[in-house]
């Protein structure tokens, strides 16, 4: 049985942090998926990134071309017990690092240039 995954792509905007966790759970909540990889692009902070985990049945990977953001949210994930299931890479900012139909969801932020197509 071929299986299909749904791709959905969604900017969210800059607000204070304790509304932008909330804002992406309800993102991902009204994306319609109900489980698989969701993918962070622009992730910056680790609590916005893991808010994203809503149940077990997802998994999701932030990605940013700062290096320094990435080390410091993979800290803040370990500290708290949630690195694995929740995870944080580097990327090159252009090219997304996943073979076609891998991801169910892609949540990106208005700020960074990856293109359309590549998403």
């Amino acid at each position: 049985m071929k299986i299909c995954y749904k791709l959905a792509i969604f900017c969210m905007l800059l607000l204070p942090l304790k509304g932008e966790a909330e804002l992406a759970a309800d993102v991902v909540r009204g994306s319609g998926v109900q489980g698989g990889l969701v993918v962070h692009v622009g992730a910056s902070n680790s609590e916005v990134t893991a808010a994203m985990r809503l149940n077990d049945r997802f998994m999701v990977q932030g990605l940013s071309v700062d290096a320094e953001a990435v080390e410091k949210a993979r800290y803040a994930l370990h500290s708290k017990g949630l690195y694995g299931p929740i995870s944080m890479e580097y990327f090159d900012g252009q090219s997304l690092p996943y073979i076609e139909n891998f991801v169910n969801l892609i949540v990106a932020d208005d700020k960074e240039e990856v293109s359309e197509k590549e998403l």
